[in-house]
C-alpha cells in the first residue's frame, strides 16, 4: 500500500501492481508538478480523484486498471481539461500477453470504451504514443484525428481491419503493433506507402502473407524490429530470407515462431542468424522441425539478449544450459517446455538462477 500524499511534488511516479488508497478525508489532490504517471496493474487506483488533479501530466500509463475505472477517470479528467497535454497514453491490458489468439481473453469489449477513446482523440491532439491493446471493440474510426501520432499499439483489436490505414499520417509513424488484428496484405501496402520511417512492426497472428512482407521491404528501409509469429496467412521462408537480406545490419528483433505454412529447419535458422548478426531478440518457438543443433547456432549471436524457444518438440532442452555461456543473454522464454521434459531438476535450477524473472511454464 503506497501513497505519496495530497500535495506531492514528484515529477515522475511509477506504481506497478500495487494497492493505492486515499487517506480518510482526502477528496482532492494537488499534483501540479507531476508529468509522468504509471499506475499499471493498480486495478483499485482512485483514478477519478488522481487524474483531474494532474494538470501538467504528459505521460499516462493506466493499463490493467479496470474498464469501468478507466472510462470514468478519462471522462472526468477530460471534463477538467487535465489531459490535453498528453503525449503518451497507455490503456488496456495490464501485462504483456503471451501465446496465440486461441487462448486470448476478450478484454474491454464495451462500446463505452470506443466512445471514450473517440473523445480522447478529440481532446488530446498532442498524443504521439497511443497504446490500447485488448480493446476488442475498437476500430480505426475511433482513432481518427491524431496528427502527431508516431507509435500505435492496437494488439488484439479484432475489429481493426485494413481501413485503419486512413489514420496514418504520412511519414510520421515509427512503431506499429498490429498483432491479432484483422489486417491483411492491403493494409501493409498502405503502411509501406505512408510510413517510410517505420522502425518497429508487429504483424503476428494476422492474415498477412509474403505479398504484404514484400510491400514492407520495398517501402520501409529502416526496420529494426519485425514480428511475424504465428501468421494466419502464407508466410514462407523465402520471404523471411528476403527480409533478412534487406535488413541485414539493422534488424534487432526477428519473430518467426509458429510458421506452420512452411516448416522451419535448422539450416534456415542458420541462414537468418548469419545474415543478421546484430539480432538481440529472436523468437523461433513453435517450429516442430527444429532440432538440438540450434543451440550451437544461437551461441554465435554475439548480442542476443532475449530468446523465445517454447514448444520445440524435437529439441533437447537440457542442452539449453550451454546458452548460459552467452553473457549477453538475459531472458529466456520456455513456456510449454513440458511438451519435451528433458530438463533435469539441477538444470532447471541453473536456469532459474540465471534468468529468475523469465517465463517458465512446466
Amino acid at each position: 500500500v503506497l501513497w505519496l500524499g495530497s500535495h506531492a511534488t514528484a515529477e515522475r511516479v511509477n506504481f506497478t501492481y500495487m494497492t493505492i488508497v486515499l487517506p480518510v478525508g482526502v477528496a482532492t489532490l494537488e499534483w501540479s508538478s507531476l508529468h509522468t504517471l504509471s499506475l499499471r496493474g493498480c486495478d483499485n487506483a482512485p483514478l477519478s480523484t488522481i487524474l483531474p488533479n494532474c494538470p501538467s501530466i504528459t505521460s499516462l500509463d493506466i493499463r490493467g486498471c479496470g474498464e469501468t475505472n478507466i472510462i470514468t477517470a478519462l471522462q472526468t479528467s477530460l471534463q477538467a481539461h487535465t489531459l490535453t497535454n498528453l503525449t503518451e497514453l497507455k490503456i488496456g491490458w495490464g501485462s504483456e500477453f503471451r501465446g496465440t489468439p486461441s487462448v486470448m481473453n476478450d478484454f474491454y469489449d464495451s462500446p463505452k470504451i470506443t466512445e471514450t477513446l473517440q473523445v480522447v482523440t478529440e481532446k488530446c491532439k498532442k498524443l504521439k504514443t497511443l497504446e490500447v491493446p485488448g480493446f476488442t471493440c475498437v476500430s480505426g474510426c475511433a482513432l481518427q484525428g491524431l496528427p502527431l501520432l508516431t507509435a500505435l499499439d492496437v494488439c488484439n483489436c479484432k475489429l481493426l481491419n485494413n481501413s485503419f490505414t486512413t489514420i496514418l499520417n504520412t511519414g510520421g509513424f515509427t512503431k506499429l503493433n498490429l498483432r491479432a488484428t484483422s489486417i491483411t496484405d492491403g493494409a501493409l501496402r498502405d503502411v509501406a506507402q505512408r510510413c517510410p520511417n517505420l522502425m518497429e512492426l508487429n504483424i503476428s497472428c494476422t492474415g498477412v502473407s509474403d505479398e504484404g512482407l514484400r510491400y514492407i521491404t520495398e517501402g520501409c528501409p529502416n526496420i529494426t524490429s519485425l514480428d511475424m509469429c504465428y501468421p494466419e496467412g502464407n508466410v514462407t521462408q523465402e520471404a523471411i530470407s528476403s527480409i533478412c537480406t534487406v535488413y541485414t545490419t539493422s534488424l534487432r528483433l526477428l519473430g518467426i515462431a509458429g510458421l506452420v505454412h512452411d516448416a522451419v529447419t535448422d539450416d534456415f535458422i542458420e541462414t537468418c542468424t548469419s545474415t543478421c548478426p546484430n539480432i538481440t531478440t529472436l523468437a523461433i518457438g513453435g517450429n516442430p522441425s527444429l532440432t538440438s543443433s540450434i543451440w550451437a547456432l544461437l551461441r554465435k549471436l554475439p548480442h542476443l539478449s532475449r530468446l523465445i524457444v517454447h514448444s520445440l518438440t524435437m529439441v533437447s532442452y537440457s542442452e539449453i544450459i550451454t546458452l548460459t555461456q552467452c553473457t549477453s543473454l538475459t531472458q529466456v522464454d520456455l513456456f510449454n517446455v513440458a511438451l519435451n521434459p528433458t530438463l533435469t531438476e539441477d538444470q532447471l535450477n541453473i536456469l532459474l538462477e540465471r534468468y529468475p524473472f523469465d517465463w517458465y511454464n512446466f
